[in-house]
């Protein structure tokens, strides 16, 4: 049996992972957004306006 205080420690055997080995870098919401919108608009849904959305908005909070 060996005396573990002679033996090295497993953490210094593993090596250190950095968060960008696990994880490719974060795309930010407004990236993503702006994809979904390009994507919405290439297969040719029509954006409302602010006017529109504002509208749609209080019908469903049955403001109108």
């Amino acid at each position: 049996m060996t005396n573990l205080a002679q033996t090295q420690p497993i953490v210094s055997t593993v090596t250190r992972l950095q968060s960008s080995d696990i994880h490719p870098q974060p795309i930010s919401l407004g990236t993503r957004l702006m994809a979904l919108r390009q994507k919405a608009i290439a297969e040719g849904i029509e954006l409302l306006s602010t006017e529109e959305i504002l509208a749609e908005v209080k019908h469903r909070r049955g403001e109108i």
